[in-house]
């Protein structure tokens, strides 16, 4: 008998479902994975506050890291040598991730690992809601310390850049004022 393209597709993917459970098993413990993470983070935003041009006049921004979780369903097997790394097409910047590869061990893995970069430093806010269509004036905007990362669109930090433009959609009051705004 002939089955039908759509429901030969609903067995296979019932079939992966069942067997989900035996695939998947509970994590031990994360806790060195994620001092390796840790660690590794803490070297990469420590050299980059040590690239910030000592003649800027503003500070350099400061940086907060906040590690999410891995899949607790994931099984990893013991590593002698495990290497952070930032996969490719990943900036450490808003929410991103870092790669762990076991590179010694019985059984080599990669994992990745979501983490949250927040740059925070000195940015353009609104002082009161502005409405599609309105005009910034100087009274609209106020200077705020702001996560810069906290959007793909890039920061407006020089108040000659908003001045006179149109909102692009309704802005709520304290928003961080973004170029795609």
């Amino acid at each position: 008998a002939h089955v039908p393209a759509h429901w030969r597709w609903c067995v296979w993917v019932l079939g992966l479902a069942l067997c989900q459970p035996a695939l998947t098993q509970t994590v031990a413990d994360t806790s060195p994975l994620s001092g390796v993470v840790n660690a590794w983070l803490q070297s990469q935003t420590q050299a980059k506050a040590d690239t910030w041009p000592a003649d800027k006049a503003a500070a350099p921004p400061r940086i907060e890291v906040l590690l999410g979780e891995l899949n607790p369903r994931l099984k990893l097997a013991p590593c002698q040598k495990v290497a952070a790394y930032i996969p490719q097409g990943q900036k450490l910047w808003g929410r991103t991730r870092v790669g762990l590869r076991c590179e010694q061990g019985a059984v080599r893995w990669n994992v990745f690992w979501p983490v949250t970069v927040k740059v925070w430093g000195s940015g353009l806010v609104l002082a009161a809601a502005i409405e599609p269509g309105q005009q910034l004036g100087p009274q609209d905007i106020k200077v705020a310390e702001v996560d810069l990362a906290e959007s793909t669109s890039p920061p407006v930090l020089d108040l000659s850049e908003a001045l006179g433009r149109l909102a692009q959609r309704r802005l709520p009051e304290g928003h961080s004022l973004r170029q795609s705004d």
